[in-house]
């Protein structure tokens, strides 16, 4: 290579790296955040659901001791009711998730929310080990559930990726609370309401709020699933299932 040719390759300008691009929340611009009143209502069902999912996880764990006293369980036994929420969770989401894109998510979601409660109760009027460890067997799946539907019902319901993703991380803040809330609530109120009544007056508030928007503020679907049968029509399962009903 020549002097001449090595002078000219000097005088080339150097190449800037681009700018790596932000993932996640630091993608977010906080400053145009554009939240609809939709929006708010969506987060609204999100984070109450949620954060009663949350209590009722982390809740049993504080009362562990008063339970096994009166229903005669075992320290083996204990370890079996955790195993079996968990296992329960797992198995729902993933049973679950394949179905999602077949049904109308906001009637899915009402159908969870309404085993949730139920579960509760349930879970609240056990009279052994073998009827509590359906309960919890039944809760979990019930949490795995609302996991499952909360998250694709977001993310096809709001209106943009920021949202999206600003709430999501709201949501996951959620949980630490609910541990710190559920620590506090066995240490104020569990001798004075026993363990019965505190998981039924401790998970059940938070999800009637979002029962009642999901059956008048959000009662209509913006983004529908459509079914295989009904794509030639372009009509949706929720669209088809409100005309039937209305004929």
């Amino acid at each position: 290579m020549t002097e001449k040719s090595l002078e000219n390759n000097n005088d080339l300008p150097l190449l800037e790296k681009p700018p790596k691009k932000k993932k996640g929340l630091a993608s977010v611009d906080f400053s145009n955040l554009k939240v609809t009143q939709r929006d708010k209502f969506l987060y609204a069902v999100s984070w109450c659901t949620l954060f009663g999912d949350a209590v009722e996880i982390y809740l049993p764990g504080v009362f562990t001791q008063v339970v096994s006293a009166e229903l005669g369980v075992t320290r083996r036994q204990e370890g079996l009711l955790a195993v079996s929420t968990a296992v329960a969770m797992s198995l729902s989401s993933l049973i679950i998730a394949p179905l999602l894109g077949r049904f109308c998510r906001r009637r899915v979601l009402l159908f969870s929310l309404y085993s949730t409660i139920v579960g509760t109760i349930f879970s609240a009027l056990v009279p052994n080990f073998t009827v509590l460890l359906i309960s919890r067997g039944i809760r979990g799946a019930c949490v795995g559930l609302n996991f499952s539907v909360v998250s694709v019902f977001l993310a096809t319901e709001v209106s943009g990726y920021d949202v999206y993703i600003a709430g999501n991380f709201i949501s996951v803040l959620l949980f630490a609370v609910g541990a710190a809330w559920s620590a506090i609530l066995g240490y104020l109120l569990l001798d004075f309401l026993g363990w019965r009544v505190l998981i039924v007056s401790s998970s059940i508030p938070w999800l009637i709020p979002p029962v009642i928007l999901l059956h008048t503020v959000l009662s209509e679907t913006q983004h529908p699933v459509i079914k295989a049968s009904t794509e030639s029509s372009g009509e949706s399962e929720c669209e088809s299932i409100d005309s039937k009903e209305e004929d």
